[in-house]
C-alpha cells in the first residue's frame, strides 16, 4: 500500500493495532500521523478505551497535541 494514498483512518486503525499488540511506537507514530491528517481525531483519540493503557503515557500525550 502506497502510504501517499492512506487516509487518517489507515493510520488511526494501525494505532489501535499497535495499542491491542501493545507497541508503543506503532501505537503513537501512526496516531500522531492520523491527528496530523484529522485534528478531530484528537479527541477520539481521549476517549477511545483502544489507548486505555496509554492514556497516562507522555508518548501517547504527545501524539494527540
Amino acid at each position: 500500500m502506497n502510504p501517499d494514498n492512506l487516509s487518517w483512518e489507515h493510520y488511526y486503525l494501525r494505532a489501535i493495532a499497535g495499542a491491542r499488540m501493545n507497541n508503543q511506537d506503532v501505537l503513537t507514530t501512526n496516531l500522531a500521523r492520523a491527528v496530523s491528517m484529522n485534528g478531530k481525531v484528537r479527541n477520539m483519540a481521549k476517549d477511545d478505551m483502544e489507548f486505555f493503557r496509554f492514556f497516562k503515557n507522555p508518548l501517547f500525550e504527545a501524539a494527540i497535541r
